[in-house]
């Protein structure tokens, strides 16, 4: 999981000109909830290129939200306890052993195989390209469309 802390001095650069300040958290916050969703996203395309097999349910899972506890922090990651450690596992690997009986036994390409415990290298797959997402020109320009859209808003509920 990744969470952006916003700096709301810089989100207040940009409204400045706005004097109501509700108008300013509450353009804040689309603006951060619009960024974590393109986090999401590229997280999401990141998870297809990366993962062997389907992973339908760790696909779904992945959201970008606002944190319930502190609301300047935008959230990217897997809902679910179950997709959260399936997540973690694959961004950084691990090893499996067998739960009951010696052995676990598993299908490759058609034959069956017995093992005692499978080690699944790293697969960087979330923190590396969310993170260069986060830095890259594309989260402000997110930003500033999500903006420009509540600007709007804004102009013609004011008519």
């Amino acid at each position: 999981m990744i969470s952006v802390k916003a700096d709301y001095d810089e989100i207040k650069g940009r409204i400045s000109e706005l004097s109501d300040p509700r108008i300013i958290k509450k353009f804040g916050r689309n603006m951060l909830k619009a960024a974590a969703r393109e986090g999401a996203k590229v997280a999401k395309k990141s998870l297809n290129s990366t993962a062997r097999k389907s992973t339908g349910s760790l696909y779904k899972s992945l959201k970008g939200s606002l944190s319930r506890k502190d609301r300047a922090v935008a959230v990217i990651g897997p809902s679910g306890s179950f997709n959260f450690m399936k997540a973690w596992e694959l961004e950084h690997g691990g090893t499996k052993n067998s739960k009951e009986g010696k052995y676990m036994t598993f299908q490759v390409k058609g034959l069956w195989v017995k093992k005692k415990s499978v080690t699944q290298p790293p697969k960087p797959w979330f923190a590396g390209p969310v993170g260069s997402y986060l830095e890259s020109p594309r989260l402000g320009q997110e930003m500033d469309k999500q903006f420009q859209k509540d600007l709007s808003k804004l102009m013609e509920s004011k008519k």
